[in-house]
């Protein structure tokens, strides 16, 4: 990871910054800590501390518990700082050049199959519980990735190629943080976390199967956005009936276009269109 120091207070600042806007001054305690917390564990998760990974994982879940009836600023802060950070020190990572079909489907296979689980607690449950599912996941892929646990070692052979492993999940984590702090909505929530989960998933497997030579530079494809939008406004005409089709356009071509990772891009535009 090519840290630069300069860059590791806009993600804090930032937070703090929403924070007191969405919640005036009696939440900024929590917000910087948490702030300061996920942009720690971001910026150490590529190097070979795990004793401080772990420590800091462990404060932000202990801490995140302790405190529930903070759950908002605290889903809010963690994926503001946590996507800025990825983006500032990170760039575009999470992708590679070189794309094997069969790992891609594997892996986005998996993110589907994910992605029903967290959508059904979405529904069901208290947001915390997402946000600790989700914190569960992203430090699992941590310990696969430093450590030669046989357990764990098919996440290791499903991660593409030349990239730090575990990249994809810490911008997922993010966008679904971004989400779980930002969408008020239920029905959008579970709507934009399909976009990031599901939709995506299928935007995939079709572009990598299917698209053949029909790409553009940054290896989207149109036939891959086409299975995006028919999955997101299928989503869409039982959660978001009057404006499924429109939404769903709108964030296939979010996805298509994204200027920086599309899972952090895609929840971005969705918590803008939670706001119509």
């Amino acid at each position: 990871m090519a840290i630069e120091r300069h860059y590791t207070v806009i993600p804090v600042a930032a937070s703090i910054l929403i924070s007191f806007l969405l919640h005036g001054l009696d939440y900024l305690p929590v917000a910087l800590l948490f702030s300061i917390l996920s942009t720690s564990l971001i910026l150490v998760y590529s190097k070979k501390t795990p004793v401080m990974f772990l420590l800091i994982a462990v404060i932000i879940a202990a801490a995140a518990l302790l405190w529930q009836q903070y759950t908002a600023v605290i889903l809010q802060t963690t994926g503001v700082s946590s996507a800025l950070t990825l983006l500032l020190t990170r760039g575009n990572d999470g992708r590679s050049k070189k794309l094997s079909a069969k790992i891609e489907t594997k892996r986005d296979v998996l993110q589907i199959m994910i992605g029903v689980i967290v959508i059904i607690l979405a529904f069901s449950s208290d947001r915390l519980v997402v946000f600790m599912l989700v914190f569960l996941g992203f430090t699992l892929a941590y310990i696969a990735g430093q450590y030669d646990s046989n357990s764990l070692g098919f996440l290791r052979e499903m991660e593409r190629y030349g990239v730090v492993f575990g990249s994809g999940a810490l911008y997922l984590a993010a966008g679904t943080l971004l989400l779980l702090g930002f969408v008020h909505s239920q029905n959008f929530l579970v709507f934009s976390l399909a976009a990031l989960f599901v939709a995506d998933s299928f935007a995939t497997i079709a572009g990598i199967n299917i698209s053949g030579k029909h790409k553009r530079s940054n290896s989207k494809s149109f036939v891959g956005s086409i299975a995006f939008f028919i999955v997101q406004a299928a989503f869409g005409l039982f959660l978001l009936p009057y404006y499924s089709v429109a939404f769903a356009l709108v964030l296939a071509l979010a996805e298509h276009y994204a200027p920086v990772d599309d899972n952090v891009f895609v929840p971005f535009i969705s918590v803008l269109l939670s706001l119509i």
